[in-house]
C-alpha cells in the first residue's frame, strides 16, 4: 500500500508518519510511505506516481489542502483522502472531495480507528464477485463495478474502464435479473435507483432531481419513487466514513 502525508510542519508529519507506521504493523500491512512537506511537491509525485492513501492538512499555504483535494479528483481520483485539521468547522467544507475520514490533530489518538476502518475499507474494495459472462465464469473486484443496468432479459455490468491486452473493457453483459442482484449485492454498497439501475454507492458523486452523477462523470436516472430510500442510504453510506 502506497501511503502519502502532507503537512507543512516537518515536526508533525515525523511524529504522524511514527504512528502510522506501528498502526499499519498491527495488521501486518506492507506500506511505502511518503512525506510532504508542501503540497506543490506532492501534486508534482502525484502525476506519475500511485498513492493509495493521502494524510492531508488542511491548514496548508497555497495550494491549500481544499485546493490539493480539489486537484486529486483529476489527478488521482482513486486515493482516499484523510484530512487532518485542527478546526472541526472545516470538516463540513470538505464534504464535497468525499473523504475518507478526518483526524484532528488535538485527537491523534484517533488514529488506531482511523487504521482500523481504513483496512476495512480495502478489504472491501478489494473483494471480487464470481459471475458467469458468455459461458465462463469471470471474477471482478466490486471496486471495479460502476452500475448494472437491465436491458432486455439480460443486465448489463457498466465497469471503470481500464486497459487489458490493448484493450479498452466498459461493458459486460450476462443473464440475470437485477432483483436478484440487489438482494445479493445490497450488503455491499449497491442500491437500486431506479427500475432499470442498480449503482455502487462507492462511485455516487451527487444526487440531482432525478439523476445520480458519478465519479467518472457518467450519470444514471434516478426515479421519483426511490428518490428519498436512496439519499437516506446514501447519507447512511457517508456517515460509516465520519467521527
Amino acid at each position: 500500500m502506497h501511503v502519502a502525508i502532507c503537512d507543512d510542519e516537518p515536526m508533525f508529519t515525523d511524529m504522524i508518519a511514527k504512528r502510522l507506521q506501528a498502526e499499519f504493523s498491527r495488521y501486518d500491512a506492507q506500506i511505502t510511505m511518503k512525506v510532504f512537506n508542501g503540497s506543490a511537491p506532492l501534486l508534482k509525485y502525484i502525476g506519475d506516481n500511485r498513492v493509495d492513501v493521502l494524510f492531508l492538512d488542511l491548514e496548508m499555504p497555497e495550494p491549500g489542502g481544499f485546493k490539493v483535494a480539489e486537484e486529486m479528483q483529476s489527478l488521482s481520483p482513486e486515493t482516499l483522502i484523510i484530512f487532518v485539521t485542527n478546526y472541526e468547522d472545516e470538516v463540513f467544507q470538505s464534504y464535497k472531495y468525499h473523504p475518507f475520514w478526518f483526524v484532528r490533530k488535538s485527537h491523534m489518538e484517533d488514529l488506531a480507528k482511523v487504521i482500523e476502518k481504513l483496512i476495512g475499507a480495502i478489504k472491501l474494495k478489494n473483494r471480487t464477485y464470481i459471475l458467469v459472462v458468455n459461458g465462463r465464469y469471470e471474477r471482478l473486484k466490486f471496486d471495479d463495478i460502476l452500475y448494472f443496468e437491465r436491458q432486455d432479459h439480460n443486465v448489463v455490468i457498466h465497469m471503470k474502464e481500464g486497459k487489458k491486452e490493448g484493450k479498452k473493457e466498459g461493458k459486460k453483459l450476462i443473464k440475470a435479473k437485477l432483483i436478484d442482484l440487489e438482494n445479493e449485492l445490497g450488503i455491499f454498497g449497491f442500491v437500486r435507483v431506479h427500475a432499470g439501475y442498480l449503482v455502487n454507492m462507492a462511485h455516487i458523486y451527487k444526487i440531482d432531481n432525478g439523476e445520480i452523477k458519478l465519479m467518472n462523470g457518467g450519470s444514471v436516472p434516478l426515479s421519483r419513487s426511490n428518490t428519498k430510500m436512496v439519499k437516506e442510504k446514501f447519507q447512511r453510506h457517508v456517515r460509516h466514513y465520519q467521527w
